[in-house]
């Protein structure tokens, strides 16, 4: 970036970090939801099947639960307590909508909306189309290196809580994933045993207790300590970060 402002080199790479952050963790909250959706299809045929093994002329009652953008998820009875606590259904918002994104059934927009990404945000560009975006091209002089400062620490700045957003997502939809996860195999292994309905049932509602301390465990806070443990692990610049320069 030339002698005038020797930082812009650090802070193009910084843009890039921050923007292939949220792109990868777009794409890791599309994989968690399919795997949330195809754990709670095999927990609801097991719990089915555990209901007509006993006897059981009444089912237990399949709801399906709006996760955003006309996506619904079914979920049996015993285990929707899981799924519709509030910042678990805001989690899951994100996760199908970053699933549509990925498959390109709705635009970025929708995502930008939930999580503050900037309008300039596009899906799958790589580190040079990054900066094409943001307007930032190589400069040597100091009236260009001034402007293309700024324009690289708006850039960043309009990243970073998008990126702690879509993180604090993120783990959430993973701590229901691992959870529910435990919940099929439970109920795979009293189902093996010939367990009864009733003693299924306290299992789940076990695990419940201790998701719920997990889940609520779970925040912005600690959400950036992943980041900062992330961009400490390959020295990011952070000097803008903040909005102080």
């Amino acid at each position: 970036m030339g002698i005038f402002y020797p930082d812009n080199d650090k802070r193009q790479s910084r843009v890039i970090e921050l923007y292939s952050d949220c792109q990868s963790i777009i794409n890791q909250l599309a994989s968690t939801q399919q795997g949330i959706v195809s754990t709670l299809q095999s927990i609801n045929a097991s719990y089915a099947a555990i209901y007509k093994g006993a006897g059981n002329q009444t089912l237990p009652t399949v709801g399906k639960i709006d996760v955003g953008n006309g996506v619904t998820v079914d979920v049996i009875q015993g285990v929707s307590p899981f799924v519709v606590l509030p910042v678990v259904q805001s989690a899951l918002t994100k996760a199908s909508t970053s699933y549509l994104l990925s498959q390109g059934r709705i635009g970025e927009a929708a995502l930008a909306d939930l999580v503050g990404l900037p309008t300039w945000f596009r899906v799958g560009i790589g580190a040079g189309g990054i900066l094409a975006v943001i307007g930032v091209s190589l400069v040597v002089d100091a009236v260009n290196g001034a402007i293309e400062k700024n324009k690289l620490i708006d850039a960043i700045h309009a990243l970073v809580p998008p990126r702690l957003n879509l993180e604090t997502a993120l783990l959430t939809a993973n701590q229901l994933n691992t959870s529910l996860g435990n919940v099929a195999s439970v109920i795979t292994a009293l189902q093996a045993a010939g367990q009864p309905v009733t003693t299924v049932q306290s299992a789940v509602e076990g695990l419940y207790q201790q998701y719920q301390q997990k889940i609520s465990s779970i925040g912005p806070n600690v959400a950036q300590a992943v980041l900062n443990q992330l961009d400490q692990s390959r020295q990011s610049f952070t000097d803008d970060d903040t909005g102080n320069s």
